[in-house]
């Protein structure tokens, strides 16, 4: 099974590197041919985790990737490392390949580039939005907002990415999912991860825990389909929240944060549910 996935990928997904800025480009793969169906890998995360959804869609979708700046092989920059300026670089990417109706499935913080996005550029382009496993805003009153917590919460988050690099992704990547990984796997996301330089690494992390974009959350409500997957030990809080928030948004429940990767059956079929509903596709080119 392993040679005819890599079979596959090697005759049907191609790569190439596009600019956003004078000094970056993005590294970029897709498959297939149709509505553009775009995923936005999250922190320190990369194109490799979409594999799986590159194979699964190709026969109905353009499927397409990206490593955000300072992410696996696009351009590292000492600038820039911030979700509103990987908003402003997702929007370039969609003026340089010319896509609309496009289709947004944010991972993680690649939710934040996703409501980024919609800051500058608004939902004129976007046939639907799916938001992985993230809130619209880190720190907070849990009591109150759908959040992670706390600014002081992050402090251990901070103090091991800042001098135990390694370690953190090694945890990073066994939170990730439901089962026990072998040595091999948390090798592979643990170097995926330390693809990103440790101070674009911090610095993103850092923004996280300043970003607010329950505005974006609530702009995107009812002015274009959106589903939002969430893991079940997440519990209610966030449900209770979007519905008073974005009552128009769908919700799906995930075994794992990253289930498309642990499980990609599993979740493509949700994904494949929600896309079904969606408004009919226009192949019209943008002016």
């Amino acid at each position: 099974m392993m040679v005819q996935a890599l079979i596959w990928l090697a005759l049907l997904v191609a790569s190439e590197r596009v600019p956003v800025a004078a000094d970056v480009e993005l590294h970029v793969v897709e498959s297939g041919s149709g509505p553009a169906l775009v995923f936005v890998p999250g922190w320190t995360m990369t194109t490799e985790f979409f594999e799986p959804q590159l194979e699964a869609f190709a026969d109905s979708y353009r499927v397409l990737t990206f490593d955000p700046r300072s992410h696996g092989a696009s351009t590292k920059t000492a600038t820039g490392n911030t979700y509103e300026q990987h908003g402003r670089d997702l929007a370039v990417l969609l003026d340089r390949l010319e896509l609309r109706d496009v289709v947004l499935v944010g991972w993680s913080s690649g939710c934040h580039d996703v409501l980024a996005y919609v800051r500058a550029r608004g939902v004129e382009r976007l046939r639907g939005v799916v938001l992985i496993d993230e809130p619209p805003k880190a720190v907070g009153d849990a009591s109150k907002e759908w959040v992670y917590g706390s600014f002081e919460g992050y402090r251990s988050t901070f103090e091991s990415t800042l001098h135990a690099r390694r370690d953190s992704a090694e945890g990073l990547a066994r939170w990730m999912v439901e089962r026990e990984l072998t040595s091999d796997e948390i090798d592979w996301i643990v170097e995926e991860s330390l693809k990103t330089p440790d101070e674009a690494a911090l610095t993103l992390m850092v923004d996280t825990t300043l970003l607010d974009f329950v505005p974006e959350a609530k702009r995107l409500d009812g002015a274009v389909p959106v589903l939002y997957m969430l893991r079940e030990d997440w519990g209610q809080a966030p449900v209770r929240w979007l519905r008073e928030n974005t009552p128009a948004a769908k919700v799906a429940r995930l075994g794992s944060h990253a289930e498309h990767w642990e499980k990609p059956a599993v979740f493509n079929a949700k994904l494949e549910e929600f896309l079904e509903t969606l408004p009919p596709w226009s192949a019209e080119a943008p002016e």
